[in-house]
C-alpha cells in the first residue's frame, strides 16, 4: 500500500511538471515504448537498472542513451534520471501505472473493457461509445474482447463498475423472479 502511495505521488509530480496536456499524451506514448523495452524477453535492462553493483553514474548513462535513441522527451528523461538518483526506479512499473490512472483523471478519460460473443459491428461499437460517453462524461478508451463463453449480449467494465447484460445473466435474473413469485 505504501508503495502504491508513494508511485502516485511520482505520477503526479510527472503530471504537474509536464502541465501541457498535449506534451502529457506524447510523454504517455513514450513511456509504453519505454516498457516495452523494459520488458521484452532479451532485455536485461530491468534487472540493469536495479542492480547495485552498477553506480548511479552508470544507470543515467544507460537512461541518457536509450531516451537519446527513441527522442523521448527531455521531461521523461529528467524524470527517469530523477528516480535513479532517489533509489526509486524499483518503483517504475507501479509509477507509470498511477502515471496512467491519473492522466486519465486529468484528461478526463475512462478505460472499459467491453466483453463480447462476438465482435462488435461498428455502428453498434459507436452507439455503444456514445452511451458510455454520456453516462460517464468523460472519453471511452475501449477494450474490445471476445469470449466464447458468452452466449449473447455484452459485459462492460467501466470506471469499477460492471454492467452484465448477456444472456446467461438475464436468464439467471430470471429464474431469480420466478423463484421468488412462487
Amino acid at each position: 500500500m505504501q508503495n502504491v502511495l508513494i508511485a502516485r505521488r511520482y505520477a503526479r509530480a510527472l503530471i504537474q511538471s509536464v502541465g501541457e496536456n498535449s506534451i502529457l499524451k506524447i510523454i504517455e506514448e513514450q513511456i509504453g515504448i519505454f516498457l516495452l523495452i523494459m520488458n521484452t524477453e532479451n532485455s536485461v535492462l530491468n534487472e540493469l537498472m536495479k542492480n547495485p553493483v552498477f553506480s548511479v553514474k552508470e544507470r543515467k548513462k544507460i537512461i541518457l542513451f536509450i531516451c537519446k535513441k527513441y527522442c523521448f522527451k527531455k521531461n521523461l528523461q529528467d524524470f527517469f534520471i530523477f528516480l535513479i538518483i532517489r533509489d526509486r526506479f524499483s518503483f517504475l512499473t507501479l509509477i507509470l501505472e498511477a502515471f496512467s490512472t491519473e492522466l486519465d483523471i486529468k484528461l478526463k478519460r475512462a478505460r472499459s473493457i467491453i466483453v463480447s460473443a462476438r465482435k462488435i459491428q461498428d455502428k453498434d461499437a459507436i452507439l455503444l461509445l456514445k452511451k458510455l460517453t454520456e453516462k460517464t462524461n468523460k472519453k471511452v478508451l475501449p477494450e474490445f474482447i471476445i469470449d466464447t463463453k458468452v452466449i449473447g449480449g455484452i459485459k462492460v467494465f467501466i470506471d469499477g463498475l460492471s454492467i452484465d447484460q448477456t444472456i446467461l445473466t438475464n436468464l439467471e435474473r430470471l429464474q431469480q423472479k420466478l423463484k421468488l413469485s412462487v
